[in-house]
């Protein structure tokens, strides 16, 4: 038990994470919870917790999580229900992700033997998923978002691409320029040449 510290101090704030230790020894005890952080409420805010909290079954664990079968998400506290008249109990009445792993016997101890023991890890589901739920969402926005930047940009490459195609040029539209025409040959003057003999 030296181990772990199941003291509130060590606790996050908001309970929104905490460890509960279970009683798994057969019989009708099986699943009792020895302690839960709402004793600790319970005890401060009326000097003693309840004794039908650990000798009624409808406050016990359920044996199918106890056994470590399973990673419970949809896992409702059993105190939650629990109708104190100070209400502290409703702040465990909502959905959690539980994991159970049994306490291992003191060093030394025969080898088959047994603690009897289950430590049951409670998150808040809502604080777990959400956050990945929130960047899921924010990546679906960040993705829209690119996608409508990407299909304005080409729209506008495409625009601007066809509009030039359509576009008059003054340079490609000029009439062409008139070649000189050349005179024909029977209209050719011809130049006499006199002979000069050196004498």
């Amino acid at each position: 038990m030296g181990d772990f510290d199941l003291t509130s101090a060590n606790m996050a704030r908001g309970r929104e994470q905490f460890l509960v230790l279970v009683d798994t020894r057969p019989g009708e005890e099986q699943g009792t919870i020895l302690h839960h952080p709402l004793f600790e409420d319970l005890a401060e805010k009326q000097g003693a917790v309840p004794g039908d909290l650990l000798s009624n079954p409808k406050y016990h664990v359920p044996r199918s999580l106890l056994e470590g079968k399973r990673e419970d998400d949809n896992y409702h506290d059993p105190l939650g229900e629990y109708p104190d008249r100070d209400g502290l109990a409703k702040n465990y009445h909502h959905r959690w992700l539980a994991a159970a792993a049994p306490v291992l016997p003191p060093v030394g101890a025969d080898e088959h033997s047994e603690s009897g023991l289950v430590v049951l890890m409670q998150s808040n589901y809502r604080s777990v998923v959400n956050p990945a739920r929130e960047l899921g969402g924010q990546f679906i926005r960040n993705s829209f978002w690119m996608l409508v930047v990407m299909v304005s940009v080409l729209a506008a490459l495409w625009y601007t691409v066809v509009r030039l195609f359509r576009e008059s040029r003054p340079g490609l539209n000029r009439p062409a320029t008139p070649m000189p025409e050349s005179t024909p040959v029977h209209n050719a003057t011809t130049i006499s040449v006199k002979n000069v003999v050196n004498q």
